[in-house]
């Protein structure tokens, strides 16, 4: 029963990996082995290679204009069995949060993130450029500075060569949207509305990043 939940959920890939990992159980069970030692040690791999998958980031790396092609999601957790399972929740959220940051002016394949070389870089949402600075820190986290200081975060890039996710805390990215969203005068009724629901839509989920897929 367990083995079925699991690959109902997960990715082909992850799908095979277990299918590989159950069998061997199996065999061992069959054998009149103890094998939940194998059992653990197999999901601790699998949950492993998953979150280790992204390429090392250098500042070099980021430098260019990069185009935005939609919201990135994923659930960090300790249970190893949810986060194998996340890739069927992921999709659902991030159309959901799609919908509405285009309501915000974040348009997929016309928005942008430009870094340059000297650390600044450019937003542009809707025809508004936001200028920031960032650094690379630890591997593959990136910091950033909007509006002279005043909004600051943290995000984990998952850079692959001509295409990355940068996520940071869903309620620390709402607290970007919304004051980034006042400084562009944008502020009506919609704008509002999309704000409240991205804000309904992740409630409920711990240890949900929030962030931007990016291709050049």
């Amino acid at each position: 029963m367990l083995f079925a939940l699991t690959v109902m959920f997960v990715s082909n890939s992850d799908a095979q990996s277990l299918k590989g990992l159950f069998k061997k159980v199996t065999e061992k069970v069959d054998q009149g082995v103890d094998a939940s030692s194998d059992f653990v040690d197999g999901l601790k791999s699998s949950f492993t290679n998953k979150i280790s998958s992204s390429s090392t980031l250098e500042q070099k790396n980021l430098v260019g204009t990069w185009t935005y092609q939609g919201v990135a999601c994923k659930l960090e957790t300790d249970d190893m069995l949810l986060a194998l399972t996340s890739d069927a929740v992921a999709p659902t959220l991030e159309q959901a949060a799609d919908a509405q940051l285009l309501k915000l002016g974040a348009k997929p394949g016309v928005s942008s993130v430009t870094f340059n070389s000297d650390g600044t870089c450019v937003i542009t949402v809707n025809n508004y450029d936001v200028p920031a600075t960032y650094s690379v820190k630890d591997g593959n986290k990136v910091t950033m500075s909007f509006l002279l200081g005043q909004v600051n975060a943290t995000v984990d890039v998952e850079y692959n060569g001509s295409s990355l996710k940068a996520l940071t805390q869903a309620d620390k990215l709402l607290d970007i949207i919304k004051k980034l969203t006042a400084k562009g005068g944008s502020i009506n009724s919609e704008a509002a509305n999309a704000i409240k629901m991205l804000s309904n839509l992740v409630e409920g989920y711990d240890g949900l990043k929030l962030g931007l897929k990016l291709s050049k």
